[in-house]
């Protein structure tokens, strides 16, 4: 049977709306309970300007509503730190998620980012833009690639365009 510890720890994004008790998690905070192996409920960070969440076996990581990462949980050297080292910094990150023993980004631009253990050559290709990412707890990943327009099609349809407008002017 195989071993999943995806589950370790449940954390949940806590939209709070109108009419919500002062005494619930304030808006766009996380919330985390279970089990607290590697300080993954303790270690939660504080604020509320999350926008995502994500979690691997051991670690978790949250989106900024600035577009920083945050990250916390295991960090391969058997001792809980409060952080896992090689978290990428930077404020143009807009999704996250979380495999087995690594976690990825995307940057606004497209490209992909991904940190931690990588026994399973889990290095992204570069040159390609994603849309969408996701890890398993085989330590996959999977992207949804983003369509790049070259240089030449673009400067295609501008010609197309031009043409059509000129054809049109010539005709009214």
């Amino acid at each position: 049977m195989r071993r999943s510890i995806l589950a370790l720890a449940i954390i949940v994004l806590s939209i709070i709306g109108p009419g919500v008790p002062t005494t619930a998690v304030p808006d766009f905070s996380i919330a985390a309970w279970g089990w607290d192996g590697e300080g993954l409920v303790s270690g939660v960070p504080t604020g509320s300007d999350f926008t995502a969440i994500a979690a691997g076996a051991w670690h978790s990581l949250a989106l900024r509503s600035d577009g920083s990462i945050v990250s916390w949980g295991y960090d391969g050297s058997g001792v809980w730190t409060g952080a896992v080292s090689n978290t990428p910094y930077g404020t143009d990150f807009i999704s996250i998620a979380g495999a087995e023993y690594f976690s990825m980004a995307i940057r606004a631009d497209g490209s992909l980012v991904s940190w931690g253990y990588d026994s399973g050559y889990q290095s992204p290709p570069t040159g390609v833009r994603y849309m969408a990412i996701a890890g398993n707890s085989d330590n996959n990943a999977f992207a949804l690639v983003t369509p790049v327009p070259s240089a030449a099609l673009l400067g295609a349809i501008g010609l197309s365009f031009a043409g059509w407008r000129l054809r049109r002017r010539r005709t009214s």
